[in-house]
């Protein structure tokens, strides 16, 4: 299933699409009450990619996708949103992703069940190469399969194109420095920097150090998001930045670190400029956790048009 466009795509998200399960709770003496469930469209690969469209990105997402019915209403809002969608329909190509909140927007417990990321291989993703080598930047989930992600790499560098890395899955496959060591760009939050360098990375501190490792593997430009403390970020040649998080009402966390990557990717493929890239995303983060929808499916016209970023 392809929904094509009229332009090349000059940014490719190769990722998976879920469905977001959320449970919002008030605790009592521990216990969950007072449930209220909402359902949404989620997957870090297909949160990127709207976010990226609803920025004015003339994005591609490659992934899988399910023949069932919610599966056209994600392909319609995507559509909608302007991306270019290339979505392989198998059983089991939709993962969900089940979390519960408060009411102050704090995650408590969250699941996962994974889409059957065998079928998301290079026989699939080959068919769209000329997306690949004529890219700005590409962006991966890299949870995906070893094979595939060494591939879309290799066409990547023997192209001279970027390529962005999302951690996903790392308790199962593992850190992989054999191909996190091949990307430009890195973005993942605290918990999965702790995880790749088997420590805490929770405070500003140990991020700044994590960062300075991160450099030294040769990976150039690195953004550590840190919840309300904000983003710890460096990029090779420049001392490392702390810049706070955006004041905001916040009703729901998930998906604002999707929507930080969106606005950094998006202000790298325009102006290369790494710090004004970061405060972008940090205003698609607050405008993210200000609505209970993994991504808020609206023009940031205004946002931008009140900035001075792009």
């Amino acid at each position: 299933m392809e929904k094509r466009g009229s332009l090349t795509p000059q940014v490719i998200v190769v990722g998976g699409i879920f469905l977001d399960y959320k449970r919002y709770c008030s605790t009592d003496n521990g216990n969950l009450a007072n449930e209220r469930v909402l359902l949404s469209h989620g997957g870090i690969g297909r949160n990127v990619a709207e976010n990226l469209a609803w920025l004015g990105s003339d994005v591609g997402l490659i992934t899988l996708s399910s023949p069932v019915e919610v599966a056209q209403e994600i392909t319609d809002r995507l559509c909608r949103a302007g991306v270019q969608l290339a979505a392989r329909s198998v059983d089991g190509g939709i993962g969900s992703f089940t979390v519960t909140l408060d009411y102050d927007g704090n995650l408590l417990h969250e699941t996962a069940i994974q889409p059957d990321l065998a079928m998301l291989n290079w026989d699939f993703v080959s068919q769209y190469r000329h997306w690949l080598v004529n890219a700005r930047y590409i962006v991966v989930e890299m949870g995906l399969g070893a094979e595939l992600l060494d591939l879309i790499m290799q066409e990547a560098r023997q192209n001279s194109v970027p390529v962005c890395g999302l951690p996903t899955r790392i308790a199962t496959v593992g850190p992989r420095w054999d191909l996190l060591r091949h990307l430009d760009c890195l973005v993942l939050n605290m918990q999965e920097a702790s995880l790749i360098l088997d420590r805490p990375v929770d405070t500003v501190p140990h991020a700044l150090r994590a960062i300075h490792q991160f450099g030294q593997e040769g990976i150039a430009k690195v953004a550590i998001t840190m919840g309300a403390a904000g983003v710890v970020a460096g990029c090779s040649g420049a001392m490392p930045v702390v810049l706070p998080a955006l004041e905001a009402n916040v009703l729901d966390t998930t998906g604002a670190g999707d929507a930080f990557t969106a606005g950094l990717l998006r202000t790298l493929v325009t102006s290369n400029n790494f710090e004004k890239g970061l405060s972008l995303g940090l205003m698609m983060a607050q405008r993210t956790v200000e609505t209970h929808d993994t991504v808020k499916s609206e023009s940031v016209d205004l946002l931008l048009e009140n900035s001075d970023i792009l």
